[in-house]
């Protein structure tokens, strides 16, 4: 059952593991940004442009539920492509991976325990889709993880360290 403290440690592990990824990130080099590998995503680059830019969307999804101050910051005003790889140099991705992330756990501490029973309408790529609002927050935060996950391979095949899996990290 999804309750408000699961989704605020979801929130707070989102942006935990983010700051992990990001510290990682930053050491690449351009070319490392860049390196194709065989994934659908192809590069480190296109995964986390892929994964920064779903949370908008989706973030922008529940505006359609109910109004939440936090997605009213002109930040979620910013108009995405999921397909589209953004984020040329990656220090403009390293800059703004925070800002989102900090205005996500701003927005789920506006989340109640009533909106989390609640029913989420948006149009999707085949017309209007509902789903559980408390549901579809976990799957915001699912998708994020499995993108790390896909980051994380990358750069273990580019020799970088990295570790950005735990779910108690969000707990200290």
């Amino acid at each position: 059952m999804t309750n408000t403290n699961t989704v605020s440690l979801f929130s707070r592990y989102n942006e935990k593991a983010n700051e992990g990824l990001c510290k990682v990130v930053s050491t690449l080099t351009d070319e490392e940004w860049n390196r194709e590998f065989q994934g659908f995503f192809k590069t480190v680059r296109s995964i986390c442009s892929h994964n920064y830019t779903v949370d908008i969307m989706y973030c922008n999804r529940f505006k359609n539920f109910r109004a939440f101050k936090a997605l009213e910051d002109p930040f979620f005003g910013e108009s995405y492509d999921f397909r589209t790889v953004y984020f040329e140099d990656k220090n403009e991705y390293l800059a703004k991976r925070p800002v989102l992330d900090k205005l996500m756990n701003d927005f789920i501490a506006e989340v109640t325990e009533e909106d989390l029973a609640g029913v989420v309408k948006f149009e999707g790529r085949n017309g209007t889709v509902e789903r559980n609002f408390g549901a579809w927050l976990l799957q915001l935060f699912s998708h994020s993880a499995h993108h790390r996950g896909m980051v994380s391979v990358y750069l273990e095949l580019l020799g970088k360290e990295n570790d950005f899996n735990s779910l108690t990290q969000a707990l200290t």
